[in-house]
């Protein structure tokens, strides 16, 4: 007899599928580490998958709802985001908020009441309103998810309250502090993300991300797009990033970096590509005594020095703005001067 073919991993949450017997059976683990095993009756292994998907679609279905706490329903979605290639980092931090709150509590059971109780106290905790905003939105999302996939009744749902956001970032940097954070930038690697970060205006990932093969010295060409592979299977994608014109600045510094380069990325450290920049580029700004900026600040900057002298349609290809609304509603704000022809229009219109 031959040797049996070994079928490939498959669990579906906490359901995994195993063979006892060559008989397909599916295994889990209750909450004291107990294990628990049902037959599935199947001997191939596409028919076992099958199998195993539906008893875990049977199981999920029929527990009360009176089970489904916020807790039970937030890792069911985290499992499902994982499989769809979402990063749940950011779902994670609001968890970790939210979770003392409402793990235990049944979606049917939270109120408005309930969710303006917790904004005051992450309030008197000093977070910022968009950060609770955000936290209370995850949670929104969660409970639709829920009622949309069928593990919860619609009208177990209820409304879930959000606070007002903050007030959107308008901190620009000086002439003053560039001049002052370039003195102070000791390290060459931050001081090309920054050259690289006010020139382009790119986000920090884009910029941190990029290598040498996007840069075109002939052309002046920088494409910020970089690699990017689809995964039919994955529901992620890249945001949107655009083609530049590398301006003389950014490209006597490049010329200069690509002189010592040890790696194919252009923002390298000890002959490596770096994931985060904050940390040293806090401390920088520390030396400098430069308050209230971060690397999302230098974007901020660019986008509004151009728009003083660049069309607004420009601005936003240049940042990479996935449409032309979201560029106006950060960057069209109205000044005095910006109403000068009007008010010489009615001056004109009365003097009549």
């Amino acid at each position: 007899m031959g040797k049996r073919k070994r079928w490939k991993k498959y669990e579906v949450g906490k359901f995994r599928l195993g063979r006892h017997r060559r008989v397909a059976i599916v295994y889990w683990y209750d909450e004291s580490g107990k294990k628990h095993q049902v037959k599935l009756g199947e001997t191939v292994e596409s028919a076992a998958r099958t199998a195993l998907d539906q008893f875990a679609a049977k199981a999920e279905l029929i527990r009360p709802d009176d089970e489904k706490t916020c807790g039970v329903l937030f890792e069911a979605y985290l499992i499902e985001k994982i499989k769809d290639g979402k990063k749940s980092v950011n779902f994670l931090n609001s968890w970790k908020a939210l979770a003392p709150r409402f793990k235990d509590a049944l979606p049917q059971n939270i109120t408005e009441d309930i969710c303006r109780d917790y904004a005051r106290e992450r309030f008197e905790l000093g977070r910022a309103p968009s950060t609770v905003w955000t936290e209370l939105l995850q949670l929104r999302t969660l409970i639709n998810w829920a009622v949309k996939t069928r593990r919860l009744k619609a009208d177990h749902a209820r409304y879930i309250w959000l606070p007002s956001k903050s007030k959107p970032r308008e901190r620009v940097m000086t002439s003053a502090e560039i001049e002052s954070f370039m003195l102070h930038a000791k390290t060459p690697h931050l001081k090309l993300f920054f050259i690289l970060a006010l020139t382009t205006g790119a986000r920090s990932g884009a910029i941190l991300e990029m290598k040498w093969s996007q840069i075109d010295f002939e052309t002046g060409i920088l494409d910020l797009r970089g690699e990017y592979t689809f995964d039919p299977m994955s529901k992620t994608r890249q945001k949107r990033r655009a083609i530049q014109k590398l301006t003389s600045l950014a490209t006597a510094a490049l010329l200069k970096a690509k002189e010592n380069a040890l790696s194919e990325y252009v923002i390298e450290y000890n002959g490596k590509g770096i994931k985060a920049i904050k940390k040293s580029f806090a401390r920088t700004c520390k030396k400098a005594e430069i308050e209230g900026v971060s690397p999302h600040t230098i974007r901020h900057t660019t986008g509004t020095f151009l728009r003083e002298g660049v069309p607004l349609e420009v601005v936003s290809e240049w940042l990479g703005h996935s449409n032309l609304e979201i560029t106006k509603s950060v960057y069209a704000k109205t000044t005095p001067e910006f109403f000068n022809d009007a008010a010489k229009f009615i001056d004109g219109k009365l003097a009549n």
